[in-house]
């Protein structure tokens, strides 16, 4: 009895540590911002749902897996003292594997999402990203003159 008790305060000494270790490594500096909830509807409206709808990828809520599939964005980039833009990736994932699908920034006034164009190596609007075939339209060419203006994921 008095093991498993020493034993339980041992644990319970090594989660609270582990815990203040934690929040004291990663804390956001000073400067930073993060993306609001207008920010996350901007992205879900302007990029995900456009996204899913043109790439038919069926939304299944009664699913559960430990590596869900589908679209899933991650902020990697808050707005600070050295950008004005959060930036982010989306990822179409397969089971665990993610493919990339494109890189985002949203504005810090977060009412303006750009995509970031691999052909040129410029963000252009969300809609001129958009208006783009998918490999699948351009190699039934459904799209005869396109030159390079595939996404690339």
């Amino acid at each position: 009895m008095k093991k498993q008790v020493l034993m339980m305060m041992a644990f319970v000494a090594v989660v609270v540590s582990a815990m203040l270790t934690s929040a004291t490594f990663y804390k956001q500096t000073a400067g930073d911002k993060t993306l609001s909830e207008r920010g996350h509807r901007l992205i879900q409206r302007d990029l995900v749902s456009p996204v899913r709808k043109k790439l038919n990828i069926k939304v299944r809520g009664e699913m559960f897996s430990r590596c869900p599939s589908g679209l899933q964005y991650q902020i990697v980039a808050n707005v600070n003292d050295n950008s004005a833009y959060f930036g982010g990736v989306l990822r179409n994932y397969v089971g665990c594997e993610g493919n990339k699908v494109c890189r985002f920034r949203v504005n810090a006034n977060e009412d303006r999402l750009e995509i970031f164009d691999e052909n040129n190596q410029q963000f252009i609007s969300a809609q001129a990203w958009l208006s783009k075939p998918v490999k699948e339209e351009r190699e039934n060419g459904a799209e005869e003159n396109v030159n390079n203006d595939i996404w690339n994921f």
